[in-house]
């Protein structure tokens, strides 16, 4: 993006592996008898993927060890199994992050807890093949840990750990509505800690710098670009002083005549968006007000002669600059200029950005693929690299969400066919695991085996369409790559299990699709697995005033950023997960890119006749 933006759809990365479990290959007969004869003892399942709690003895033994615990342990080192390698396979190094502790019951037991004991042995997870890993050795770190630091810790639910493996007594969902209820409340107290920050060090500007306690501005003069994103963030969790505070600075700061280049995309998606999320949950006139002067003030974007917009606009000449755009950017308009229509009457800017979004398709490949990078001036494709990643990934979701918020049976009929083409060339599916490459788009020739956190948008997509059991698979493997170094990595092959890019920008796509995963499938596992993403992103990235980026998600080393999309999407995201049903209506609305949700018009899209 010019100008500094933070770019929000220019970002890649994944990674991920069978980090399903591993087992103990000493667990033979003579091990088996000492088991028994010994009740006190315990079993470990070890799981880096499907159990939801991180043993919190298990952290203090990483820190002690491992100062600070930035860095993984090495393989040489106690809490790390090394999966066997298949056929033309690197060896992978699975981390024991994730551990559920099922020893006897006993009367005194609290229900749904067991206790924490130091002796044990590894068992493998159900499912999981014995020859899949190198076995765990019973390590005398496990032992090191004083039978005084044993807590009480929830077990796993039955449905990550079957009867054969964990015991079935007084076994509950670690995630209750006991337990919802207080994980709201602690999100929403970060979300609290995170915007205080702001309020301190970085007030009337776009974003805080959270290290140096200082604030950057895209451009010459601050759009209040945080304040605007996240308002209808703490007006969901009922943060009234600090909406009321974000409102009036909103109302007596923002000016959008103003002689700057923006990015038509992110301010379409950041301040457009979040303007009219936000008049809807208030029906505070202003907000609408403005979203009316700015979304005329974009309009000139449009004029290209394919209609596709130019990705720079300044708010007050209406002048043009940066032909060469992406169909993320081009197609990723229709939600907020639509709902913009429908609140004004004004029919334009639903026109135009529908128009954007069918110009992308109608150049579509002959094998129904779009590429990265287009000419908005001459429509020529600049870019044949095709993905489901930075510069196409919000492309692929506004159609399916054009049809789901208005209605528009245009959008339906680009949908089908766009999916068809993501399915049949860019899905990775080996059996074991679901990812998406990247392939040319004339071709569909595999050109990258690269997935990213952008990436984990599309679990949620493939649910809102109804394909529940691919969107499970993905994120499952979205999963892994989170939980291979606690955090995501920005850009991950997932053939090599090597990080491209270990950047970690405070992303909320996994956190997006947990959300919608939990909503469609009612799947307690998703609240759980949501939590350990929760914990991590709590535990990583929070700093004394906000919440800062990383640099590298292996060595956690930080970057003195935090982009607003921390407060409009990730926090949200995270707290819907967990909060109350009467928070939102799911069924009610379609969430924009920016997590901004805006009412569904069902109907009311107007078909456009071309094909």
């Amino acid at each position: 993006m010019g100008g500094g933006i933070p770019a929000k759809r220019r970002r890649t990365a994944a990674m991920s592996g069978s980090i399903r479990s591993s087992a103990s290959s000493s667990s033979g007969q003579g091990d088996s008898d000492r088991t028994r004869a010994r009740a006190a003892s315990a079993a470990f399942v070890v799981s880096a993927v499907s159990a939801p709690r991180i043993c919190r003895r298990v952290r203090s033994a990483e820190s002690s060890m491992d100062s600070g615990g930035a860095a993984p342990l090495g393989p040489s080192r106690p809490g790390r199994l090394r999966r066997l390698p298949g056929e033309g396979e690197r060896p992978v190094d699975v981390f024991l992050r994730v551990i559920c502790m099922t020893p006897l019951r006993r009367d005194n037991d609290p229900p749904g807890h067991r206790q924490v004991v130091t002796r044990c042995r590894c068992l493998p997870c159900a499912g999981v093949p014995l020859g899949t890993y190198v076995h765990g050795v019973h390590r005398p770190w496990y032992n090191r840990i004083p039978r005084s630091a044993a807590r009480w810790e929830r077990c796993a639910p039955a449905a990550l750990f079957p009867e054969s493996r964990c015991g079935g007594r007084d076994r509950k969902a670690v995630v209750g509505e006991a337990d919802a209820a207080r994980l709201a409340e602690r999100v929403k107290s970060e979300f609290r800690h995170a915007w205080h920050g702001y309020r301190q060090y970085a007030w009337g500007h776009d974003d805080l710098r959270p290290l140096s306690r200082s604030y950057r501005d895209w451009y010459a003069q601050p759009l209040l670009t945080t304040p605007v994103d996240s308002l209808d963030t703490m007006i969901l969790m009922g943060l009234d002083a600090e909406a009321r505070d974000a409102r009036t600075l909103i109302s007596e700061r923002i000016e959008f005549d103003r002689d700057i280049d923006v990015s038509t995309f992110e301010i379409t998606i950041r301040l457009l968006g979040g303007l009219l999320a936000s008049y809807e949950l208030t029906r505070d006139q202003r907000l609408l007000d403005l979203a009316r002067d700015l979304g005329t003030r974009l309009l000139p974007a449009f004029g290209s002669p394919t209609g596709l917009p130019y990705r720079f606009v300044n708010l007050r000449t209406g002048a043009v600059k940066g032909p060469e755009t992406n169909p993320a950017e081009a197609g990723t308009l229709l939600l907020e200029f639509g709902s913009l229509s429908r609140h004004t009457k004004d029919g334009r800017f639903y026109e135009t950005a529908k128009r954007a979004l069918l110009e992308v398709y109608n150049r579509r490949s002959s094998i129904g693929l779009v590429g990265q990078g287009i000419d908005a001036e001459t429509g020529e494709w600049t870019d044949r690299d095709s993905h489901v990643s930075a510069c196409i990934d919000s492309y692929y979701e506004y159609l399916l969400k054009g049809w789901v918020a208005f209605g528009d049976l245009d959008c339906r009929r680009m949908w089908l066919p766009s999916i068809a083409a993501i399915q049949r060339y860019l899905a990775d599916d080996d059996g074991a695991e679901l990812w998406y490459r990247h392939a040319d788009m004339l071709t569909g020739e595999p050109t990258a085996t690269v997935f990213g956190a952008l990436d984990a948008f599309f679990p949620a997509v493939l649910a809102l369409s109804g394909d529940i059991d691919r969107a499970r698979r993905l994120y499952d493997s979205c999963y892994k790559m989170w939980m291979m170094h606690g955090i995501e990595p920005e850009r991950f092959d997932y053939r090599t299990k090597r990080i491209v890019n270990g950047a970690y920008p405070l992303r909320p796509e996994v956190a997006e699709s947990t959300y919608y995963l939990y909503q469609l499938t009612g799947d307690p596992r998703y609240r759980e697995m949501g939590e350990a993403l929760f914990e991590s992103f709590v535990r990583y990235c929070r700093s004394e005033v906000g919440y800062a980026s990383l640099r590298d998600v292996v060595t956690k080393e930080r970057s003195d950023e935090m982009h607003s999309f921390c407060l409009s999407e990730t926090l949200k995201y995270f707290y819907l997960l967990f909060a109350p049903p009467e928070t939102l209506d799911f069924r009610k609305v379609v969430f924009t890119t920016e997590a901004h949700p805006i009412q569904r018009w069902p109907g009311v899209g107007r078909s456009d006749p071309r094909p």
